[in-house]
């Protein structure tokens, strides 16, 4: 028992560079903040910031909301993070910007639930152990524990084998059913970009696409290995800009790129020195 816990002490107290999780820490917020400033390109702030009873579109807000009854209740959470996040990603007292942005981005939630989404949760708990992390300090450390960064890399994980698994379920729409189910789900008339007439003579595009994105979900735990993650992350990311192209999903494809620069690490530091190096000659 000593020497188990001895390991995990050990495990748990080494360190790492931070610059990958300092881009985690800049990206995460940015991300967040597109999603904000969407809801006035689709000229949806009215709709989401207040509840039905006030005009709005949501039901009624969930219990925990703060400020039911109260219609600056939304705008206010609103403002908070329009002011809170971009402070976080640019550095200036990041932890308290960071908490701040986190508790009005969780009444967001509250108040309009529909729009609440897994990729909101999902930052959320990322938000939370940023704020946990050194790399939030005022004056961070060059290396850091790596706890933080190990813990994204199992966020990451349940979420990508935990939509291999869900597909598991209807193996047939996604391998080899006509349509396929990708092609039904990037042709969708509410959120897809794709024509669904000139698309839906192509399956075999699709096949190829249901296929790839299956491997992709359930090998995610090669991640946790830190020399094969990068790798991996190149399988990966292009599904997410895929979503990204042909899809008006908010910032969901820019959420989960977010996160990584932890898989990118070993890449991310050689990147950082090469730019230190140009930058001083």
């Amino acid at each position: 028992m000593r020497r188990a816990w001895a390991w995990w002490v050990a495990w748990v107290d080494r360190t790492e560079d931070r610059r990958p999780l300092t881009w985690v820490r800049t990206l995460v917020p940015i991300a967040v903040l597109g999603d904000l400033v969407g809801m006035l390109r689709h000229d949806a702030v009215d709709a989401v910031l207040y509840p039905a009873s006030l005009g709005g579109i949501g039901p009624k807000p969930a219990n925990w909301y703060l400020f039911d009854g109260h219609w600056w209740g939304g705008p206010l959470m609103w403002i908070v993070m329009v002011i809170t996040l971009p402070l976080a990603a640019a550095g200036v007292a990041t932890r308290w910007m960071l908490a701040l942005g986190l508790v009005a981005y969780a009444q967001m939630g509250h108040l309009f639930t529909p729009g609440d989404r897994a990729i909101d949760r999902l930052l959320r708990t990322v938000m939370i152990v940023l704020i946990c992390s050194a790399v939030t300090d005022q004056r961070p450390p060059e290396r850091i524990r790596a706890w933080a960064s190990d813990l994204v890399r199992w966020l990451l994980v349940m979420v990508y084998v935990s939509a291999g698994i869900a597909k598991i379920g209807v193996l047939d729409h996604w391998l080899y059913a006509s349509p396929p189910e990708l092609y039904t789900i990037l042709a969708d008339p509410m959120a897809g970009n794709l024509d669904p007439v000139w698309w839906g003579d192509h399956p075999v595009i699709f096949w190829i696409g249901g296929w790839g994105t299956m491997i992709a979900e359930l090998s995610a735990p090669v991640v946790l290995v830190r020399r094969w993650a990068p790798y991996w992350a190149l399988l990966a990311a292009p599904i997410h800009l895929g979503i990204a192209l042909t899809m008006d999903l908010g910032m969901f494809s820019y959420g989960m790129l977010a996160l990584y620069p932890v898989l990118l690490a070993p890449w991310v530091e050689q990147a950082s020195d090469a730019w230190e190096r140009w930058r001083r000659r």
